[in-house]
């Protein structure tokens, strides 16, 4: 016999196949991930937060970046008022548009618990001179500082605003490209990043050129354009307020001391992967221009190839649209221009895969909330565009050594977006990350927000018998029996079991409406004793819809008749697009829009019969999914199936952990979810609810439903072909 997974092997191997074909001459989206997520909010009334992080000190406290110049702290999921440092005063005035200037890194001392340091990386203004980029701006010219703190001696959620030294200055030609990441490495040092300078193009398309005759990217005497590194625990070094570590790539050799490794654009955020498992690689993701976006590990000395590449492509300052077929693979000085790990391009680029316009990295996944995310790489982008925030949250999969893809998370059981513009991630002292964002493109304004990145626990499901038939005899007893099976971290007693129905998962989805005059009128209805029960398919592979409708009594003469949509069912909208009628009918069939076909996924989109007596509509009904809902439910301990084995037979021995095995009417089954004929086939059913703290899961299954025979014999074929085997 062969099971539903085989079946689905080779469909997605088809499918896989065309998608290949077609990716060689259109772009496609970043694809979402298996992985589902839920944001849990852990600070709200934020202004622009862009990082955040632990101080090591065992107190659970998370610090908060704000853009703005402000530390806040987090203790037990409380944000305090009182910000631990506030340096807005030091800041340039941030534009109330966007700006990429302002408080941008913090790292604590991995012996912050004992001596109370911590480093911190912002801007400040300067006066500039005629022939700078910069000058007579509206922005006006500012320099990058990394500077040492202390926390106050007398409270611990204080600094001492009186503690500062300054560690490195340097000044910057534009507003922008400013990176700003601090951070201790394995070895004990500190890393900090610059971008090229800001601008476009590394200055190179400038008149004159503003970053010097080879951009600085790619000119290893000076350090923007860079990640540095440096020591701030050995003794200063002559006319330094730190040592500089004897390995760094070019001591004692032309180039600037403090580079660990250079090539970069706008290395905005990096992070170590060095929690527990990790192996301490450096994970950077650097901003690109109008193309691409990339993820790079940096190895000491390293170069990453701006501005003679963007991301695994060559780059052309005066054409930037247009990647060059060859450009030079090596730097300045012999060495090898070093490939990201991974890229995506732009919106409209004609690439893929496609994400949005900056790259926002992240951190590895080390903590212990989330196994499902264990060595995953989590990062994002800032937004598909500057008009509408627009952040997307995403995670890297390596299917073999070496070997990275992109994918996008899904938030919640609806696939939300996260609809916020991306600012930057978080981490703390558990190894649990968190997403920074608001709603404001630029550093104004309460609508920034924090969140916990959580991989709630999932069940299991196994609609008996699995993946084998289910004949429809007196075997079953009429009932279809389901185990939806408890795991550790999911505990079956926590599920709202008024809240359980079962649909069709899978390519095929089935949608009902059934249409009344109490609908009608946006909910106020019209009195009219005429209904209508309509019955749909939708392919979201091939967004083909099928529509078959039945209208019986209306009291006026049928005028028209159209799927409406967007609208929840006490609003109107406009036509979504027009059916067949006046009348009832069959097979109606139409290839939808993507926008369309997510109007109908969404539960927006409603039927509205016009007529002579009512002519807005006399009745109406709300198109939505064809459900199930169990009649009986009990908790019981079963035999679970192999985890993650979507439609196995293959099933292991009660676990201890308890389970809720529900019993669904067959018929009811058969009449509302087969309604396609879809017998002797795997059929995927989905399992939808709540837990009674509102959050909601979805697991699904398969089962080939085999009608019922003739022949009552106990030793039917029918009857045999639904043993396990």
């Amino acid at each position: 016999m062969k099971n539903c997974k085989t079946q689905m092997r080779k469909v997605a191997f088809f499918f896989t196949t065309i998608i290949v074909l077609l990716t060689s001459y259109t772009s496609a989206e970043i694809p979402k991930g298996d992985i589902v997520i839920k944001l849990e909010t852990v600070a709200t009334g934020l202004t622009a937060p862009i990082y955040a992080t632990h101080a090591g000190d065992g107190s659970g406290r998370l610090f908060i970046v704000e853009q703005s110049g402000q530390i806040r702290i987090v203790e037990n999921d409380v944000l305090l008022p009182t910000p631990f440092l506030d340096i807005a005063d030091k800041l340039p005035a941030l534009n109330a548009f966007f700006d990429e200037r302002g408080l941008l890194g913090l790292a604590f001392h991995p012996d912050y618990s004992t001596n109370g340091r911590f480093f911190i990386r912002y801007s400040v203004p300067r006066d500039g001179d005629l022939s700078e980029p910069c000058f007579g701006t509206s922005r006006g010219c500012h320099s990058a500082v990394l500077a040492e703190y202390s926390v106050s001696a007398d409270n611990p959620d204080l600094a001492d605003p009186a503690s500062e030294i300054i560690l490195f200055t340097i000044e910057e030609p534009q507003f922008n490209h400013d990176a700003g990441n601090v951070a201790f490495g394995p070895d004990g040092f500190l890393y900090f990043t610059l971008g090229d300078g800001g601008g476009a193009h590394d200055g190179l398309a400038d008149s004159p050129v503003s970053h010097g005759p080879i951009g600085n990217g790619q000119n290893i005497e000076t350090a923007l354009g860079s990640i540095l590194r440096i020591d701030v625990d050995s003794p200063p070094q002559a006319g330094l307020a730190y040592a500089i570590p004897s390995d760094n790539p070019f001591v004692g050799l032309p180039g600037v001391d403090e580079i660990y490794a250079y090539g970069m654009r706008n290395p905005y955020r990096f992070s170590f992967d060095d929690g527990p498992g990790g192996d301490g690689s450096l994970f950077l993701a650097d901003v690109g221009q109008n193309l691409f976006e990339e993820i790079n590990i940096v190895v000491k000395g390293g170069n990453y190839g701006w501005v003679v590449r963007e991301g695994f492509h060559c780059f052309d300052p005066f054409n930037p649209l247009s990647p060059p077929l060859s450009c030079p693979d090596t730097g300045p000085l012999g060495e090898p221009l070093l490939d990201p790990i991974a890229e995506y391009s732009h919106p409209g680029s004609g690439f893929s895969p496609e994400g949005g316009i900056t790259v926002i990295g992240g951190f590895v996944y080390r903590g212990s909330r989330s196994p499902s995310l264990v060595g995953k790489y989590v990062f994002g982008d800032f937004s598909g565009q500057f008009s509408v925030p627009s952040g997307r949250l995403y995670f890297l999969e390596e299917p073999t050594p070496g070997d990275y893809e992109i994918r996008e998370f899904q938030i919640g059981a609806d696939d939300l977006p996260y609809g916020l513009f991306l600012k930057g991630f978080g981490e703390d002292e558990d190894g649990d990350v968190y997403a920074c964002g608001s709603t404001a493109l630029a550093p104004v304004g309460e609508s920034g927000v924090v969140e916990r990145i959580v991989v709630p626990a999932q069940p299991t499901l196994d609609i008996k018998p699995g993946g084998c038939p289910n004949p429809l005899n007196p075997r079953s007893h009429g009932v279809l029996p389901v185990a939806l099976v408890g795991t550790e971290g999911f505990d079956v007693t926590d599920v709202d079991v008024s809240t359980l129905t079962i649909s069709r998962g899978g390519p095929v989805r089935l949608f009902t409406a059934s249409l009344d005059g109490d609908q009608a009128n946006a909910g106020a209805g019209t009195g009219s004793t005429a209904a209508g029960q309509a019955l749909m398919t939708l392919n979201i592979n091939t967004n083909e819809f099928t529509l078959g409708l039945t209208i019986e009594g209306l009291l006026g003469t049928q005028t028209a008749q159209h799927v409406h949509g967007p609208a929840m069912p006490n609003a109107n909208a406009g036509v979504l697009f027009a059916i067949p009628g006046p009348g009832s009918f069959e097979d109606f069939s139409i290839i939808l829009t993507d926008e369309q076909k997510q109007i109908i996924l969404d539960g927006l989109a409603y039927i509205n019969i016009h007529s002579s007596r009512n002519p807005p509509g006399e009745i109406r009904g709300q198109i939505l999914p064809a459900t199930v809902s169990p009649i009986r439910v009990a908790t019981e301990d079963v035999t679970a199936p192999v985890t993650g084995e979507l439609c196995d037979c293959a099933e292991t021995e009660p676990d201890g952990i308890a389970d809720l095995v529900l019993r669904f009417d067959t018929q009811d089954i058969v009449s509302k979810l087969l309604q396609d004929g879809s017998f002797n086939e795997f059929v995927v059913l989905t399992l939808n609810g709540n837990l009674l703290d509102g959050d909601a899961f979805s697991v699904s299954d398969c089962v080939r439903i085999v009608p019922p025979s003739n022949d009552r014999n106990p030793n039917s074929g029918d009857l045999n072909n639904g043993r396990r085997r």
